[in-house]
């Protein structure tokens, strides 16, 4: 854990420092939570998280927890080369009317959590990798950011795991790079983790709190990952981000995979759904460049907890045609 041993933010980040001083002294205590990859047609330029796996494994990199890596049968010879790392264990999927979709396995993994016994799993799409502590950088014009600290798997998983006991979180996620590298101030105030944001992609659940509140990935929500943080919201478990980044293709990728589909109407179609299923003010239409999107609208949502309001009983509160324009 030399990448942890060598953190050094020169003060500024005074919580983080404390944080990793913490995870160094008491690294067996934050290594129980398995990692669940979501891989599909593994691909180098783009299964980023498994090519980085298996660098830290052959480098002889100690990866301290359980790793599950979910494929679909028929693609069983794609991921054989995993077969020869006895740290890595294959989870062969048969397609079927209930997981061959994106949300039916998703749903598939936190069954298998649920039998497996296992209370929180990381759930990390296999295009993510790249995880990083904040030091301080600053812009050209002198615009304060964050310079990344890079972090092996094994410690990045420890600092994540140790940020979700400390505060009992039930979903989490780091942040990703475009939005890290603009986090000072909060990180400076010792805010080092931060309720009501989005995770997706690169996620930890807590899997018991799902089963006690019937929590489940929803076929028909239009954006099934946005869907599962209003999910935890209404049950008053806010998302949280920790103070770690991450980097990922998806975005630039997905993007112009989608282009080739009418991404214009994958996004007005499933926004739709999204907000007719929740309404306003959980969420909110956003029209950028032409593109509609559908958004979580977290300033109001945490405006009307700090008002008590009952978030469940604003669901579909307010349904129409038109929601607010960005």
């Amino acid at each position: 854990m030399k990448d942890l041993e060598s953190y050094d933010s020169e003060g500024v980040y005074k919580q983080i420092e404390e944080d990793v001083k913490e995870v160094l002294a008491n690294s067996e205590k934050y290594s129980n939570i398995p990692i669940c990859v979501l891989s599909h047609l593994y691909d180098k330029k783009r299964s980023k998280f498994i090519v980085d796996l298996v660098k830290q494994l052959e480098a002889k990199q100690t990866i301290n927890r359980e790793i599950f890596v979910f494929v679909y049968e028929d693609q069983k010879d794609r991921y054989e080369f995993l077969s020869k790392f006895e740290e890595v264990k294959m989870i062969f999927m048969v397609p079927d009317e209930f997981n061959s979709t994106l949300v039916g396995k998703r749903n598939y993994i936190i069954n298998f959590a649920k039998e497996n016994g296992y209370e929180n799993i990381f759930m990390i799409e296999d295009d993510c990798n790249n995880y990083f502590l904040p030091t301080l950088g600053a812009t050209n014009s002198g615009v304060e950011k964050n310079k990344k600290h890079n972090l092996c798997f094994n410690s990045a998983f420890l600092v994540w795991e140790y940020c979700i006991k400390k505060f009992d979180l039930k979903m989490s996620a780091p942040l990703i790079e475009s939005s890290f590298i603009w986090v000072v101030t909060p990180f400076k105030n010792n805010e080092t983790v931060r309720r009501g944001y989005s995770c997706i992609q690169n996620i930890h659940l807590n899997v018991k709190f799902m089963s006690d509140h019937d929590l489940k990935y929803d076929e028909n929500s239009g954006w099934e990952d946005f869907d599962m943080n209003l999910q935890f919201t209404v049950n008053k478990s806010l998302p949280s981000l920790i103070p770690m980044g991450y980097s990922t293709i998806a975005l630039k990728a997905g993007l112009s995979t989608i282009e080739n589909n009418n991404l214009q109407l994958r996004c007005e179609r499933n926004s739709n759904k999204f907000v007719n299923k929740w309404g306003y003010p959980l969420s909110k239409l956003v029209n950028r460049k032409g593109l509609t999107n559908a958004r979580i609208d977290w300033i109001r949502i945490k405006k009307q907890i700090k008002e008590g309001v009952d978030l469940k009983k604003l669901i579909k509160h307010n349904v129409v045609d038109e929601f607010f324009k960005d």
